[in-house]
């Protein structure tokens, strides 16, 4: 089965739901299916996160965690959806520049550069 084809996953679903005798008792199970961010949305938030890292002089991790406490609530990253990384990762650009003077280059700039 792949659940990355939203209609195996919703099977899947309406299958969990009836093995566990949900719906019977009126509980609900919702399943939201959200469109992954991207290899390059990734790499592109981690060498801001390098970027920050190199200007403070904290480790990558350190930053990163620094990142999600302030604007994920703590929790992992993993989990958004690619709009919410979107609104993340913009957070985290407004940050570096108006705390660290780091100047991020649009994502698409970024990545055309990169492959020269």
């Amino acid at each position: 089965m792949d659940l990355d084809d939203p209609d195996d996953y919703l099977a899947w679903g309406q299958r969990q739901s009836e093995r566990i005798g949900m719906g019977e008792s009126g509980t609900r199970f919702v399943i939201r299916i959200e469109e992954q961010w991207s290899a390059e949305a990734k790499d592109f938030y981690f060498k801001i996160v390098k970027w920050i890292s190199d200007y403070t002089g904290y480790t990558p991790h350190e930053v990163h965690d620094d990142m999600k406490r302030q604007f994920n609530d703590g929790e992992s990253i993993t989990g958004l959806g690619r709009e919410q990384f979107k609104v993340y990762t913009d957070a985290v650009i407004h940050w570096a520049a108006t705390k660290c003077d780091i100047v991020v280059p649009e994502a698409d700039r970024y990545h055309r550069e990169k492959q020269i």
